[in-house]
C-alpha cells in the first residue's frame, strides 16, 4: 500500500486499533526491510498499552493488551536486530522506548543510549543532536532547558528536518508535535489529589518526563502510598520531587518555572 503511513494516521485517529494492528503486520510482512514499518507498529503498539489502556477508552478483552505487549516486543527485538546500524531507526526507536523501558526488559538509561548510539553514528545529522540534550542523564536542569528550547527552535524552523521526519509517518507526527510543545515551554500541572493520581494523568506525566518538560505536583490529601506521606516513587520522580503541599508552596512553584 503506496500510502499507508496515512492510512495508519487515519486509522488511529478514528480508534480502529485493530485495523491498524492488522495494516501494520501486512506492511512488515510485504516490506521486510522497511523500518519505517517497525518503527511505526511499535509506535501503534505502545500508544494502545501506554496511554489508551489507561484511558480505558478500547472496549476489549483483557487478553488483547497481552497480545498488544507480545507484538510490541516482538516487532522491537526483530527490529533492533535487523536495523542495529541505522541511525534513524536507533534514534526514534530509542525515543518511543522511553515510554516504556519496562515493557522491552530494559533499565531507564537503556533507550537514551539507543539515540547516542544513533549520534555516534551519525554526528552531523541535527535530529540526533537531541540524544545529548533530552535525555534523563543531563545534569544541570537549568542548561537543559535552554538546549531543549535552541534545539526545537533549529528543527522547527528547517522546513526540510520538519519534512524529513514527518515522512516517517505517525510516529514522525508525534516527535514534530513535541517538540512545538517544548518551543512552548510547555509545562505540567499534576494534581494528586484523591485516593490514587489519575491514569491519565499519569501518561501524561511520563511523556512530559520523555520530553523534558518541567512538572510539578499539587496535593492536600492526606492519604498516601505508605505512612511517611509519600506516593510513587516513580511518579513523584518523574517532577523531581517537587511537589506543593499547599496553595502558597504551588505559588512559589509556578513562579519558579
Amino acid at each position: 500500500m503506496k500510502n499507508w503511513k496515512a492510512e495508519l494516521k487515519t486509522m488511529m485517529l478514528d480508534g480502529r486499533w485493530s485495523e491498524a494492528i492488522v495494516l501494520m503486520q501486512n506492511i512488515i510482512k510485504n516490506t521486510p526491510d522497511n523500518p519505517d514499518a517497525y518503527l511505526n507498529m511499535v509506535y501503534l503498539l505502545e500508544v494502545i498499552l501506554v496511554e489508551e489502556r489507561s484511558l480505558g477508552t478500547i472496549d476489549c478483552e483483557p487478553m488483547f493488551y497481552d497480545e498488544c505487549e507480545a507484538l510490541a516486543v516482538e516487532t522491537f527485538q526483530a527490529g533492533c536486530a535487523k536495523f542495529k546500524n541505522d541511525p534513524s531507526y536507533m534514534f526514534f526507536m530509542g525515543f518511543i522506548t522511553t515510554w516504556c523501558e519496562w515493557l522491552y526488559g530494559m533499565d531507564e538509561t537503556a533507550a537514551d543510549n539507543m539515540m547516542q548510539y544513533a549520534h555516534r553514528l551519525d554526528p552531523l545529522n541535527k535530529i540526533y543532536l537531541w540524544s545529548s540534550i533530552g535525555g534523563r542523564h543531563y545534569s544541570n536542569e537549568n542548561d537543559q532547558e535552554k538546549d531543549i528550547y535552541d534545539y526545537t527552535k533549529m528543527l522547527l524552523s528547517d522546513a526540510e528536518l520538519v519534512k524529513e521526519v514527518c515522512d516517517r509517518g505517525p510516529i514522525g507526527d508525534y516527535y514534530i508535535e513535541g517538540m512545538d510543545s517544548a518551543m512552548k515551554n510547555a509545562q505540567l500541572y499534576f494534581d494528586l489529589n484523591g485516593r490514587v493520581p489519575d491514569e491519565g494523568g499519569c501518561v501524561e506525566l511520563g511523556m512530559a518526563y520523555a520530553w523534558g518538560i518541567k512538572s510539578i505536583g499539587f496535593k492536600t490529601d492526606t492519604r498516601a502510598l505508605d505512612y511517611t506521606g509519600d506516593d510513587n516513587l516513580m511518579i513523584e520522580g518523574c517532577m523531581n520531587f517537587k511537589i506543593a503541599r499547599n496553595l502558597e508552596e504551588l505559588e512559589k512553584m509556578l513562579k519558579e518555572i
